[in-house]
C-alpha cells in the first residue's frame, strides 16, 4: 500500500510478470526487467520495507536484465542470477546507503532463464534451469568462492525431465521441485503426474510422491519460517493480470 505521492515521485509502474523480486529481512527487493532490444541500458533496483510500507529506489543504474532470478543469502547478500544473454552474476550487499552491486568473480558457463535457486547448508548455491533442450544444474561453493560447477545427473536415461519454471524447497537430503509447468499434455498416456526430486547427496533425480500441481512462482525459492516449514506466494493469471 503505497500512497499516490510516492507513486508519482518515484514513477512507479505496475509489477510486470518479467520483473524479479525476492524477500529479505522484512523487505521486498525488486529488480525491474527490460527487453533486450530496448534502448535503455539499465534497470531499477527497488527496496520496499514491508513493516513501514516505505519505498526506496536503491539505484536506477543496475545492468539491464530479462528473465533473471534473485535469492537472499543470509545474512546480508542478494544474488541476481541468469537472464537472456547474461552470464555475469551480480551480488548486492544489504547495508545502509549502498546503491551499487558487485560482480561474482566467475561467470555462468551458459545462459540461465528464470533459474530456480536454493542455498543449502550455508555453503552451496544451486541453480536449476530447464527452458531449453537440456536440463541444467549448476552449483557454486560460496564459502570458497568457487567457479560454477556443472552437475551431471547419474540416472536420467529413462526419465523425461519436463517440469519447468518450478519452485524449489529442501526436503531432508533432497530438493523438491514444486509448481511451474509440466510439458506433457494431459491426454498423453505418458503424462507424468508427479513432481521431481533431486537428491544432492548422489546427484540423482527421482519422481516424488507429491502430485504435480501448476503454480506460477516469481520468486522460486521457498522461505524457511520455522523448523521444516516453508512458505512461498504463488501467482494466478486471471484474465490479463496476475494475482497472488
Amino acid at each position: 500500500s503505497i500512497n499516490k505521492e510516492d507513486i508519482i515521485k518515484y514513477k512507479l509502474k505496475s509489477f510486470s510478470s518479467v520483473d524479479a523480486y525476492c524477500n529479505a529481512k522484512n523487505c521486498l527487493y525488486i529488480y525491474e526487467s527490460l527487453p533486450i532490444n530496448d534502448n535503455i541500458n539499465s534497470n531499477r533496483f527497488i527496496k520496499i520495507n514491508l513493516v513501514f510500507n516505505n519505498i526506496n529506489i536503491i539505484s536506477s543504474e543496475f545492468r539491464k536484465r530479462l528473465l533473471h532470478s534473485m535469492i537472499f543469502i543470509p545474512e546480508c547478500y542478494i544474488f541476481i542470477i541468469g537472464g537472456k544473454k547474461e552470464k555475469a552474476v551480480l551480488l548486492y550487499e544489504i547495508k545502509e546507503q549502498n546503491n551499487k552491486y558487485d560482480k561474482y568473480p566467475y561467470l555462468l558457463p551458459y545462459d540461465l532463464l528464470e533459474p530456480s535457486l536454493i542455498y543449502l547448508n550455508n555453503q552451496y548455491l544451486y541453480a536449476f534451469e530447464n527452458s531449453k533442450m537440456f536440463f541444467q544444474i549448476l552449483r557454486v561453493d560460496l564459502i570458497s568462492i568457487s567457479p560454477f560447477e556443472n552437475i551431471e545427473l547419474r540416472n536420467t536415461k529413462n526419465i523425461p525431465i519436463n517440469q519447468k519454471f518450478f519452485g524449489v524447497v529442501r526436503n531432508k537430503n533432497s530438493i523438491l521441485f514444486l509448481g511451474g509447468e509440466m510439458m506433457n499434455k494431459k491426454d498423453d498416456e505418458d503424462f507424468i503426474k508427479n513432481c521431481y526430486e533431486f537428491h544432492y547427496d548422489c546427484n540423482k533425480l527421482f519422481f516424488s510422491k507429491r502430485e504435480f500441481k501448476s503454480f506460477d512462482f516469481f520468486e522460486k525459492t521457498f522461505i524457511l519460517i520455522d523448523d521444516n516449514i516453508y512458505v512461498q506466494l504463488s501467482e494466478k493469471k486471471r484474465m490479463t493480470k496476475y494475482e497472488p
